[in-house]
């Protein structure tokens, strides 16, 4: 999916950018938090889109789309909310 590749492409870019500041040793808190909100934004979607196109199938607990739905949620909320 071209929207998919996008996004990735999207969200490593500005962690690139971010880190390139902080490696600078520059102030990068607004673009570190703009990295972190597109990239589980990002994430989310791609897993949400998983689950819909697995089905029931994506529910079940051996199967690794259960993990990634589990883990992009997490995502938005674990590193400090959206």
């Amino acid at each position: 999916m071209a929207e998919d590749e996008c996004g990735i492409e999207a969200a490593r870019l500005l962690t690139y950018s971010a880190a390139s500041r902080m490696a600078r040793g520059e102030r990068a808190v607004k673009e570190v938090s703009m990295a972190k909100v597109f990239a589980a934004d990002t994430l989310y979607r791609m897993a949400f889109n998983g689950m819909q196109a697995l089905g029931g199938y994506a529910q079940l607990p051996e199967m690794d789309m259960e993990r990634y739905f589990r883990e992009a949620k997490h995502g938005m909320v674990g590193g400090g909310t959206n």
